[in-house]
């Protein structure tokens, strides 16, 4: 490094290439760590850019974090995406909340608290970040800067660490900072959703004792926080949060979709079934298109739970929807599993001759009088289906 340094500086090169090429070797060994390679191109003069101090975390030396306060570089420093994220216009607490830097996440909230408040281009602050990784020691890092701003006196501050002044603090955080707490993206997800979204069941009830307001928050398309932990199959936190907050169970989406609708369409069979057990007035439930729990199951082709779902709530075999799909006429559009399709007729069948019907697959129409062999003609690549479709209807 030294003796490529002295060789640059002989030549006659443009300035300002030169000066490109030491920052692009500062950034560089920012990124891999080099302690002693950073040292000597500082004491050359090269100075950080916008970029050193992200390569400094994703290189994770907090020695060469120190070294960078030096520089007015850090406060102010953005780049439009990360490694481990799309989401542009990230700060630095960004960055290291995304790489798991607790050390220098604490750092950064001491040396620069307004970085707590700052969000992306989606909306979201450090603090989404953190939730999303569901790491409670480093949400309670981002936390202090905030609390320490509503502390006045010595006596005050102690009352800010413990556990019973804690949730009043909280609240006067959700009353003077609403851009933390109570920021939305631009889907409307709340840190709360992040949180249940990704089944961080700690970080997700102390959320929901300290900021109750949240629990009852929607998204632009009506999902609550427990339509998202049961769409992801988190069975413990989705049940404490039925138990907990029994409205939310008969909540519905923009779409008319309940939380049983988002766990059954996930394949999440054994939330599922005790979400059924807990809730029966679910199984029952249509979307806002006549959608079945079954209906939503099967176009999503889980197998075993929709073959108990049609041993259990035999009705919803023969139920349509707004379109006259029953769940073979799902099967038949959205999956290639003749398995699923010839099992589940066969619980259509004896529900429909059961309840004094005769069975004809080849009568079962649509409104706009599609067969369950016109379904999967519509889908190119279901040509196992199609096929086995050609066959039964010849039979007939």
């Amino acid at each position: 490094m030294q003796g490529f340094i002295s060789w640059l500086e002989t030549q006659n090169a443009d300035k300002n290439l030169r000066h490109l090429i030491k920052s692009a070797l500062l950034n560089g060994a920012c990124y891999t760590g080099s302690e002693s390679s950073v040292t000597y191109l500082l004491s050359k003069g090269v100075t950080p850019d916008d970029i050193t101090p992200f390569c400094i975390v994703e290189g994770g030396s907090v020695l060469l974090l120190r070294k960078l306060l030096k520089y007015d570089v850090i406060h102010t420093a953005r780049a439009d995406k990360s490694l481990l994220s799309s989401h542009p216009n990230i700060n630095v607490l960004h960055q290291a909340c995304l790489y798991d830097r607790k050390e220098m996440v604490t750092i950064l909230c001491e040396t620069y608290p307004n970085l707590v408040n700052d969000i992306d281009d989606k909306g979201m602050s450090p603090f989404y970040y953190v939730v999303a990784k569901g790491s409670y020691d480093m949400f309670n890092t981002l936390k202090k800067p905030v609390m320490k701003s509503l502390c006045r006196v010595e006596d005050e501050q102690h009352k800010c660490e413990s556990e019973a002044g804690n949730v009043e603090l909280s609240l006067q955080l959700c009353e003077l900072y609403p851009t933390l707490i109570t920021a939305v993206t631009n889907e409307g997800l709340t840190i709360l959703h992040n949180s249940c979204g990704n089944g961080h069941s700690e970080l997700s009830l102390q959320l929901c004792e300290l900021y109750p307001t949240l629990t009852t928050a929607v998204t632009n398309d009506g999902l609550t926080i427990l339509h998202l932990s049961c769409s992801n199959g988190h069975r413990e936190l989705s049940l404490q949060l039925c138990e907990l907050y029994p409205t939310l169970t008969t909540a519905v989406t923009n779409e008319g979709l309940t939380t049983l609708h988002n766990s059954c369409g996930n394949g999440h069979r054994s939330l599922v079934l005790q979400l059924c057990e807990l809730y029966p007035t679910l199984t029952t439930a249509v979307t806002n298109e006549g959608e079945t729990i079954l209906h939503y199951s099967c176009s999503n082709g889980h197998k075993e739970l929709c073959l108990q779902l049609c041993e259990l709530y035999p009705t919803l075999t023969t139920v349509v929807t707004e379109e006259g799909y029953n769940c073979l006429h799902a099967i038949a559009r959205f999956t290639s599993d003749v398995d699923l399709f010839t099992e589940c007729e066969r619980h259509v069948k004896q529900y429909v001759e059961k309840t004094g019907g005769k069975y004809d697959i080849t009568t079962m129409l649509t409104t706009n009088g599609s067969s369950v062999l016109d379904m999967a003609q519509i889908n190119s690549e279901n040509k196992s289906m199609y096929l086995h479709l050609v066959q039964l209807f010849a039979k007939k």
